[in-house]
């Protein structure tokens, strides 16, 4: 649910299929990236796309945080760390919005 606070009301509200373990909000403050008790990561572009499905943790994933330039992803579970590349679709997105500020 994300909520504007002076207004006091729902801006978005995300169902989830799973119990969320961690989420982080991604710098271009359109991208939300939710860790689940199942071992998988939803990252969801933006609020109108669904979400890709991401795997690779062996264990429940207890934190998500991005780089400054929302490049990459890390995630920590027991035992171990993983550095994601984010998918292309990201860099397309950002492309687009700079030909359409020209």
């Amino acid at each position: 649910i994300m909520r504007d606070y002076e207004a006091q009301e729902v801006i978005h509200r995300i169902p989830l299929l799973q119990f969320p373990s961690c989420f982080s909000i991604h710098p271009n403050g359109d991208s939300l990236a939710v860790a689940t008790t199942e071992n998988m990561i939803l990252f969801y572009p933006n609020a109108e796309e669904k979400p890709y499905d991401l795997y690779g943790h062996g264990g429940v994933i207890f934190d998500i945080d991005f780089d400054t330039k929302g490049e990459r992803m890390i995630t920590g579970s027991n035992g171990e760390i993983i550095l994601w590349a984010l998918p292309s679709f990201q860099k397309k997105k950002q492309k687009k919005e700079k030909k359409d500020k020209k």
